[in-house]
């Protein structure tokens, strides 16, 4: 695992760079990134911090005319991995949708966040288990590695449901719904699923109240993220693995800042603890 970046020292006397955020807000793990960001940024730099406005799902092509000295992005499609890998500045990527983004990427280490879940149901005493998540996506993947790891190190079993990540029309999304209903149709209670987020793990919660399952007594939840939106509210309180995602903006800022200061890029994906 790549070690984070310590900053060296920053002269703030001279002109500052500009860094623009180039990702939509709303989403908890993004909030606390940024906060991770700003918090170095203020501590270490004179950068001009630019934000994205308005729009919730940007692609990075208006990037292509920006004329500033960095970017903080967030890669969830080929194109996007393509644009940010032409850019004339650095960037830094702050997720892991694929396992080659051809960019420097700082991110949580997943593979520990499936650790983490497992262990917290198993020191519950359950024997079964599954996993929920996107087969497409290669933070789920990996989710779904450690979590599935941990398992088989102490004799349990993992039934496996993956799902595309991304659900173009109600067609496909009602044949999700009905996959998910079959899938806890054919597990033998009790069984502990871990979901590769919170959202995946609230549609757990969903389906298992329309098949009369109890939670957590015939299935167990746990979700990713530690979302309030969704883990204060749902029905019951969800548990949910909760990411270092303060300290993963500090060491991607820290990043940024050394690849702006030697004007190179990285390829290389930092997990962060």
């Amino acid at each position: 695992m790549p070690a984070a970046f310590i900053p060296e020292s920053s002269d703030k006397t001279k002109a500052p760079r500009r860094v623009v955020l180039a990702f939509p807000y709303g989403r908890a793990f993004v909030e606390k990134v940024v906060d991770g960001i700003l918090a170095y940024a203020r501590r270490e730099t004179a950068w001009q911090i630019m934000r994205f406005p308005e729009r919730l799902s940007p692609s990075l092509d208006w990037l292509k005319g920006w004329q500033g000295d960095g970017a903080f992005v967030i890669i969830s499609t080929p194109e996007d991995a393509r644009i940010a890998r032409s850019l004339p500045f650095p960037v830094v990527n702050l997720t892991a949708y694929f396992p080659e983004p051809g960019v420097a990427t700082v991110t949580a280490d997943h593979r520990e966040i499936g650790r983490i879940a497992a262990r917290h149901l198993l020191d519950r005493r359950f024997r079964k288990f599954g996993y929920y998540g996107s087969r497409d996506l290669y933070f789920s993947q990996l989710r779904r590695d450690g979590f599935v790891a941990a398992i088989a190190k102490e004799g349990g079993s993992c039934a496996v449901l993956e799902v595309p990540s991304i659900v173009g029309t109600g067609r496909m999304w009602m044949r999700q719904q009905q996959q998910l209903e079959d899938w806890l149709r054919a597990l033998k209670p009790p069984v502990a699923i871990m979901a590769s987020t919170d959202l995946r793990a609230d549609m757990l919660l969903e389906t298992c109240r329309r098949l009369n399952l109890r939670v957590p007594d015939d299935i167990a939840v746990i979700g990713v993220d530690n979302d309030p939106v969704i883990v204060d509210h749902a029905q019951p309180p969800l548990s949910s693995v909760a990411r270092n995602d303060l300290a993963a903006g500090e060491n991607a800022a820290s990043l940024l800042d050394e690849l702006m200061r030697a004007q190179r890029r990285r390829r290389e994906i930092i997990f962060v603890p």
